[in-house]
């Protein structure tokens, strides 16, 4: 299992085939924009094909959402791994902060989640995407009990109505 660190950002994403277009595009949005964003708030960031850890990838993976502080998912793409994992880290309750390539199609559940759109050809688009994920993370920094997401708000809401 993965050490706890106390700045580490999980970033969910899809991965595919080693000189795939998918990993290709995952490692462009990893390389140039999360890495370095997160970086410059002291985060080190990690997705899961660079874990070394032996043992069943799902167990570490599920830590990892429990665990760390801060996780950054990739919508690029519509990935059913990606979605499922953000689901844990809404049922948590903890910070996750949405990112998707420009004209990715977010399904209807999702639609009205915050999420930083990136034009990975367009340097101001990537620069103004690092600047949202910075600003997203120290929002989480400054208010760490403050996030709801659709699963907190339902579950504290029929708290209060059982009260």
């Amino acid at each position: 299992m993965p050490k706890k660190k106390d700045k580490q950002c999980f970033v969910v994403s899809p991965i595919g085939k080693e000189s795939s277009e998918v990993r290709e595009r995952a490692n462009i949005m990893l390389e140039y924009i999360i890495l370095p964003a997160v970086k410059t708030l002291g985060y080190e960031a990690v997705r899961a094909d660079q874990l070394a850890q032996p043992g069943d990838i799902n167990d570490t993976v599920i830590q990892l959402l429990n665990e760390a502080p801060m996780v950054i998912a990739n919508l690029t793409g519509q990935n059913p791994n990606v979605y499922y994992e953000m689901a844990i880290r809404h049922t948590l309750g903890k910070p996750l902060v949405l990112i998707a390539e420009k004209g990715t199609e977010l399904p209807f559940d999702i639609r009205m989640l915050r999420t930083i759109m990136v034009d990975t050809t367009s340097p101001a688009s990537v620069e103004e995407a690092k600047n949202q994920i910075k600003a997203q993370v120290k929002a989480y920094e400054e208010n760490p009990g403050k996030f709801l997401n659709p699963v907190t708000r339902v579950i504290n809401k029929n708290i209060e109505w059982q009260n």
